[in-house]
């Protein structure tokens, strides 16, 4: 899903931005109606957690977007207290003189991610390689010579990322209606950050044959390339922290061992994300409640 009101967020097409956050359009054909159920219960495996830049953080540092280092400051104090992934749900496709830096620290984790999205316009064409590494498989999508509708980090920061899936879904008007679970494109089969995500949490590869997903020897019941989501519903299910908190707290406070953590911003424009639950969610949670889905069902051994 894409995000952001125009001055807080990390790529140069803001305005765009906006416009597909308001009406979460996709290339992809929307169903006919929802498929989703309400989450009421967190998966066994890895609980997980998000972390935002809120208010209280924008006090303190100032507005988004904020500064590279502010990013490696925080996955250091996250890696501290040995988290199973810490997800980056940024487009940190602009570049920054502070990248280099920021790469040095994201590479010394195996379990960082972040997230894509075939949504927008890049600020530059991706090239065969990093699709490529984000490739699961291979279809019988057409390549074309037409530029590729990709947003990535940029060269300096892509290849530090442990992961990089895509957090696009289908809806109308701001309604949410279904999740693809991965998508083909230019020949390949993109993962979602949701996919990826769950197979390093179980330690399984990703097989896709078809229509048909396994993760490891289990298999993964969809719709097309679709998937049925738990929705967390208007209690929240997912702990919640302040950035700023943690990033000037003691980390021996916060228990984010073999724990999911999602770090994003939250504002009332961002929770414009609509349920038929009557509840407004940040994209953070949907991030959050894919993965979490994901996982259940890989409990359950499904």
């Amino acid at each position: 899903m894409t995000e952001i009101k125009p001055g807080a967020y990390d790529s140069t097409h803001l305005k765009k931005l906006l416009v597909l956050f308001v009406f979460i359009s996709m290339f992809i054909s929307c169903s006919d109606k929802t498929h989703y159920r309400m989450v009421s219960e967190m998966n066994r495996l890895h609980p997980i957690e998000i972390i935002y830049f809120d208010s209280d953080t924008e006090r303190e540092l100032g507005p988004f977007p904020v500064k590279r280092s502010v990013y490696g400051e925080l996955i250091e104090k996250l890696e501290s207290r040995d988290p199973a992934l810490v997800i980056l749900k940024f487009f940190l496709d602009s570049e920054s003189e502070e990248d280099e830096a920021l790469a040095e620290v994201i590479g010394r984790y195996d379990n960082v991610y972040t997230q894509a999205s075939l949504l927008l316009e890049p600020v530059t064409e991706p090239t065969a390689g990093v699709l490529d590494k984000m490739a699961v498989g291979s279809d019988e999508s057409p390549v074309t010579t037409e530029p590729v509708e990709l947003v990535v980090p940029n060269s300096v920061l892509f290849d530090s990322f442990a992961g990089v899936g895509l957090v696009d879904f289908t809806g109308n008007k701001g309604q949410f209606e279904d999740f693809p679970v991965f998508t083909e494109y230019q020949g390949r089969v993109l993962p979602s950050l949701a996919l990826i995500s769950a197979a390093f949490l179980v330690d399984e590869d990703i097989r896709i044959d078809g229509e048909s997903l396994r993760i490891g020897l289990r298999e993964i019941a969809l719709r097309d390339s679709l998937y049925t989501l738990d929705l967390s519903g208007p209690e929240a299910l997912y702990p919640v922290h302040s950035m700023i908190d943690v990033l000037n707290g003691d980390p021996r406070k916060f228990d984010f061992n073999g724990k999911v953590i999602i770090v994003f911003i939250d504002n009332p424009e961002i929770r414009s994300i609509k349920s038929e639950y009557g509840k407004r969610h940040n994209p953070a949670e949907i991030v959050a409640d894919s993965i979490n889905t994901l996982l259940k069902d890989l409990e359950d051994g499904q």
